[in-house]
């Protein structure tokens, strides 16, 4: 998707250094999101002026938020984040129908989520193992945990919908 900005505008980027892996455990997870919620506070209170925030891919933040504070908690927490709305651009891993999608999700932080996107284009060796690369595992014997343990992504079916906010426009 092409961000356009009428303007400049204050961005943050989160980025957590969290290492890349097919699950994590209990622990784990709230691990991570307990580092989201430091950096999004942490950003909330020293940069209040900020209209943007990005999450990387499968960082699964509001639906970590969702779970941890319920759909009401989440809400009332994003409102009080900050003075004004800020758009949340966070990347989720959705299952359905036994398959992933890799969703973007475009959340107005004073009027909740404002449109979603499902990646159109997955990435082989991270979204999916290409059908050669199965066939040679079992043929060489290897029959790899990890190469077995990748979860199988399906792409989106259409392109998003462009979305307007504040001097903002999000479009394919």
């Amino acid at each position: 998707p092409t961000l356009h900005m009428d303007n400049f505008a204050e961005v943050a980027v989160i980025q957590t250094k969290i290492p890349s892996k097919p699950n994590y455990t209990s622990t784990e997870e709230a691990s991570i999101f307990k580092t989201q919620l430091e950096l999004v506070n942490s950003i909330s209170k020293d940069f209040p002026q900020t209209e943007l925030i990005v999450f990387p891919e499968e960082s699964n933040f509001l639906t970590k938020l969702s779970t941890f504070k319920n759909a009401a908690g989440a809400s009332q927490y994003l409102t009080g984040l900050f003075p004004k709305s800020v758009l949340i651009l966070d990347n989720s891993q959705i299952s359905e129908n036994g398959k992933f999608k890799a969703r973007s999700i475009f959340l107005n932080s004073q009027r909740g989520i404002i449109g979603s996107y499902d990646k159109y284009l997955i990435t082989p060796g991270a979204e999916y193992v290409p059908l050669l690369f199965k066939k040679l595992d079992k043929i060489i014997g290897l029959n790899s945990p990890e190469l077995q343990a990748i979860p199988e992504y399906q792409s989106g079916g259409q392109w998003p919908e462009v979305i307007h906010m504040q001097g903002w426009t999000l479009q394919e």
